[in-house]
């Protein structure tokens, strides 16, 4: 009894994030077969084809993007590369529909584009951006910094000694590289690329934005255009699907290909000189930089100078611009607080007793919505609110509820990570001197612990800055986050009216990012392991 007792958060709170997946497949399975039968005919083939399609692009261009970015700063003598190297992780401060939003405007019809090389005296036509490869190129622009922040952290903690095994037998460069380097940083890789893949398949703003059908949008048009819950539901089951196989994908493609260094260690080695490549690399590294964050904020910089003008935005609504910053750093506080306290007990369980069945039955189940868009979650919930508890439904707590089960994974990773790197030998110790269970996680294993824990609540606080879907959906009257004023503003054409607070998503994420960059170990392993 005493066992099951202490086993209970973690029990409960891996029942609590099982919600969204047990009440999208109960509803779908009450849906009549005319209804799936006329999706298999119509809708599922092509969302299907789209969805991949889009999904393969952007996870091999972020791939080839983030890996070759973070070789030119970690093994090269790049010129600026200490500046380039915290810079480009900055990306991740805007979403991505956001960058859209700018890119849009820019390439636009008498957009900033055209103005800016008007007034240079400069008659051009911009390219059209909208449809598969606009959606591309933005998706690439904003994730490749997952790619790019963890190979970066395991370049620097490859050991050189292997390399030079090679080359002693025989081993030319390239094969040292193809045979050698490239098998040891397959897992930070696919750890990259699965986060690249479940973004791209979650996400709603960019692909509706720049009209490109995928199972997202067509699930968030049900739900909140024509109100059919029989088909946003069926069309779920479909997507959690297609997820859950991507995810089952990598874990097959790296479980026999788990590398450790026993040093763990960083490793000084000697920077390959780009000799007349110099000039090129550091020009296209700016140009990287300049397209995924110079340009997105240097547009919404216009924007704002623009609104300074205009009393509808800067005189009587500024106050409510403040009242939505408060709303979305309130909500993303509470979620990424409590998603770190959740995620401690079940953590703990996993980490300590790694041969229970239990523990790791509870761990996977609480991991289920990492895997599911904001949009799916938002839809269950409301199912299951509405039914139960119905003066919750579309309430703050139910945004809550559902930023915490999205983005709980990342929390419990982390956390993970961080127990496994500390060992069970100190706690041991503290027990033996007298300390009950709670002093000891508070005198000893929390200071150790601190760390991690604290780049498992930057990472959650920003998830739910930047997420859409859910937002729309479940937000009560008079509480709009900031993602929702720049989605409603930017959807209406005024552009001016969404630069604020872009803006101050961009300003209140930025000094997380910092900080993340700060700890970029920590960030790196507990990446991996998600």
């Amino acid at each position: 009894m005493r066992m099951s007792l202490r086993r209970l958060p973690a029990v409960l709170t891996a029942l609590l994030m099982v919600v969204p997946v047990v009440a999208t497949l109960i509803y779908a399975a009450s849906v009549d077969a005319s209804i799936w039968i006329r999706l298999w005919e119509n809708r599922i083939p092509r969302l299907f084809f789209t969805s991949m399609l889009l999904v393969a692009a952007v996870t091999v261009g972020s791939i080839v993007l983030g890996t070759l970015l973070a070789f030119l700063v970690e093994r090269t003598n790049l010129p600026g590369r200490k500046i380039f190297r915290p810079l480009l992780i900055a990306p991740l401060v805007t979403p991505c529909f956001i960058i859209a939003i700018t890119y849009v405007n820019f390439f636009g019809i008498r957009g900033v584009g055209q103005k800016m090389f008007g007034a240079m005296g400069i008659n051009c036509n911009l390219p059209n951006i909208y449809g598969f490869w606009g959606a591309v190129g933005i998706f690439v622009l904003g994730t490749f910094p997952y790619v790019y922040t963890i190979v970066l952290a395991s370049l620097s903690r490859l050991d050189p000694s292997l390399s030079e095994a090679a080359r002693c037998l025989g081993a030319s460069r390239r094969e040292r590289m193809w045979r050698v380097s490239l098998p040891l940083l397959l897992p930070a890789i696919s750890a990259g690329s699965i986060l690249v893949a479940l973004y791209v398949f979650s996400d709603f703003g960019v692909v509706s934005i720049l009209r490109y059908s995928t199972f997202v949008n067509m699930i968030y048009e049900q739900i909140s255009g024509r109100y059919d819950f029989a088909v946003a539901s069926s069309l779920s089951t479909v997507l959690m699907g297609i997820t859950f196989i991507l995810v089952f994908f990598q874990d097959l493609l790296t479980k026999k290909r788990q590398f450790s260094n026993t040093k763990n260690k960083r490793y000084n080695l000697p920077r390959l000189d780009l000799k007349w490549a110099r000039l090129p690399a550091f020009v296209f590294v700016f140009a990287v930089l300049g397209f995924a964050l110079i340009l997105p904020v240097g547009v919404l910089l216009y924007w704002f100078v623009q609104s300074l003008g205009v009393d509808s935005v800067w005189g009587s609504n500024a106050r409510e611009l403040f009242r939505s910053g408060f709303n979305s750093l309130l909500i993303s506080s509470l979620a990424a607080t409590a998603a770190v306290l959740l995620a401690l007990p079940l953590a703990y369980w996993n980490v300590r007793d790694r041969n229970s069945r239990w523990g790791k039955i509870c761990a996977g189940a609480s991991q289920l919505g990492v895997a599911l868009p904001g949009v799916l979650i938002a839809l269950a919930l409301s199912l299951v609110l509405g039914q139960f508890f119905p003066r919750l439904n579309f309430s703050v707590t139910a945004l809550f509820l559902a930023f915490v089960i999205h983005f709980f994974a990342k929390a419990y990773q982390m956390t993970r990570a961080g127990l496994i790197q500390l060992s069970p030998r100190v706690e041991e110790g503290a027990r033996m001197l007298g300390c009950s269970p709670v002093q000891t996680f508070w005198l000893i294993t929390r200071p150790l612990l601190t760390p991690a824990l604290m780049v498992a609540w930057i990472f959650v606080f920003l998830s739910s800055m930047r997420e859409l879907a859910a937002s729309l959906l479940l937000r009560p009257a008079g509480f709009d986050p900031l993602t929702v004023k720049v989605w409603i503003a930017a959807s209406e054409g005024f552009y001016e009216q969404a630069a604020a607070p872009a803006l101050l998503i961009v300003i209140l994420s930025l000094p997380m990012v910092m900080i993340m960059a700060r700890h970029q170990g920590q960030y790196q392993s507990s990446l991996e392991s998600t």
